[in-house]
């Protein structure tokens, strides 16, 4: 961050952000009416705090369960470190893929990276769990379906 003072009008623009955003055409409208300002206004004040590095970024989080995607796990490689941006890559590419990421390894975890899938069907889920065991080099994995979400933002 540049250590800027932020106006009043910033500020409610951060507070309103840390709502839900509706899932609309010009999701800022609705915010922009409640401050009495024009959405290009709002959407200017935005692209400041981005600037600034007050906002890093702005998005939707998909409940997946809620969406039809009831299978899902993270399958956890053994990767050569060597190959292991090469890796992250490919799978990265994948829609199906949300998350990927390498993590530290440690003596009793040989697991050092990542890739959470999600699925609406189990005969699905197989087939892209298949797939991704076909094109990339691996020395090891392992396939930690989930049991139950315990956290729903």
């Amino acid at each position: 961050m540049c250590g800027c003072r932020l106006n009043r009008l910033q500020k409610k623009i951060l507070q309103l952000l840390n709502d839900e955003l509706e899932l609309t055409p010009r999701p800022f409208d609705r915010y922009a009416s409640i401050l009495k300002i024009k959405p290009a206004i709002f959407i200017k004040n935005i692209r400041e705090l981005v600037k600034k590095g007050y906002i890093r970024r702005i998005g939707f989080v998909i409940q997946h369960q809620k969406s039809g995607y009831k299978y899902n796990a993270m399958l956890v490689f053994r990767i050569s470190q060597k190959n292991i941006d090469k890796t992250g890559k490919i799978l990265s590419k994948y829609h199906f893929v949300t998350h990927c990421y390498q993590r530290r390894t440690t003596k009793d975890w040989p697991y050092n990276l990542y890739a959470m899938l999600h699925s609406r069907t189990k005969k699905g889920f197989r087939e892209m769990v298949d797939m991704i065991l076909k094109k990339i080099s691996y020395e090891e994995y392992k396939l930690l379906v989930t049991k139950k979400d315990l956290k729903i933002l």
